[in-house]
């Protein structure tokens, strides 16, 4: 008789052990929560290709443009015309442009960055560790910051600079004429 209550506290505990480890285990494993449309991005530091600390905080109050990419990525260096304009275009009204590698290994960046001519910094996330931040799961995808880094809108693949333009209205002024652009 002792023994079948032993047996059932046993078992009992057991089960309740088993119930919490399932219990935990999936409330540690639930899915990230993307960042959209008017959250606050995650800051971060990091040290840039061209040698120089990147910290997204020193561009608080300028409009910023996070672009995750891999060199193997076509839309990548297509696309990357267009960011070399953008920025180009609009750096004297402050606006910053990041490129922020994924590849495991950056032999070859160099290259990549040089024969593109990327100016703006590129930073090497190898370990993923500011696209985990961001909830990247897919490359490309660009952020586009408000001067304030909340998300003015995420861009998944290639980039039209229309789509900059629209993205970054009113965030950006001309100088000379103090209108926004179009």
């Amino acid at each position: 008789m002792i023994n079948k209550i032993y047996f059932s506290h046993i078992s009992l505990l057991l089960s309740l052990a088993f119930s919490s480890l399932v219990f935990l285990s999936s409330c540690s494993q639930e899915k990230p929560k993307e960042l959209n449309v008017g959250d606050l991005v995650p800051s971060f530091s990091a040290q840039s290709l061209q040698g120089h600390t990147i910290n997204l905080a020193q561009f608080t109050g300028k409009p910023v443009i996070i672009r995750f990419f891999t060199k193997d990525c076509r839309y990548c260096r297509v696309d990357t015309s267009v960011f070399n304009t953008f920025y180009d275009q609009y750096k004297e009204q402050g606006l910053q442009i990041i490129y922020i590698n994924t590849d495991e290994n950056s032999e070859g960046l160099d290259a990549f960055v040089e024969g593109l001519g990327i100016q703006f910094p590129v930073i090497l996330d190898p370990e993923h560790v500011i696209a985990d931040s961001y909830k990247v799961t897919k490359v490309p995808l660009a952020f586009v910051l408000n001067p304030k880094h909340t998300v003015s809108g995420v861009l998944l693949g290639g980039v039209g600079e229309g789509e900059l333009h629209e993205l970054l209205e009113g965030s950006i002024t001309k100088r000379k004429t103090g209108d926004a652009i179009d």
